[in-house]
């Protein structure tokens, strides 16, 4: 369906963003928290498309074996991110996969805050609590 590559779509291009960051900044930290800012701001600046993509109920409506299929692509960027900073990381390989996937869920969480929630005033420091996301992320995550 045009809903399904739609999404797909999103996922190549998020995956391209952070591989284009690898090769320009050579430091995988770096290009983990540009994909974080990029993922949040991208969407901020496309409200109508985030929604689509992410607020849509139709995703339920999906096959398991379309949803699956999602999930695999995803996989590829939390593998890849995995293999980019392995030499970052504290926890064993499978808390880090978790902790990137986690931290995806928390730029959706706030994008999503800004759109439904969030009134004018917290809107004005919505900078704030996106740097402070990234903070917690990297202090319980990745090295110095």
């Amino acid at each position: 369906t045009l809903y399904s590559e739609l999404i797909k779509r999103q996922i190549f291009d998020e995956t391209n963003f952070l591989l284009a960051q690898v090769q320009i900044t050579k430091k995988p930290k770096r290009a983990i928290k540009r994909y974080f800012f990029y993922f949040i701001e991208y969407y901020l600046n496309r409200p109508e498309l985030f929604k689509l993509v992410y607020l849509n109920p139709a995703f339920s409506l999906f096959s398991e074996e379309t949803k699956r299929s999602f999930e695999e692509d995803q996989e590829t960027i939390f593998t890849y991110l995995e293999h980019i900073c392995s030499e970052l990381i504290d926890e064993e390989k499978v808390s880090f996969q978790l902790a990137i996937k986690n931290l995806k869920l928390s730029a959706q969480s706030l994008v999503s805050y800004y759109f439904l929630q969030a009134s004018e005033q917290s809107k004005l420091n919505f900078e704030s609590l996106c740097r402070q996301q990234w903070k917690v992320f990297n202090k319980s995550t990745l090295t110095e």
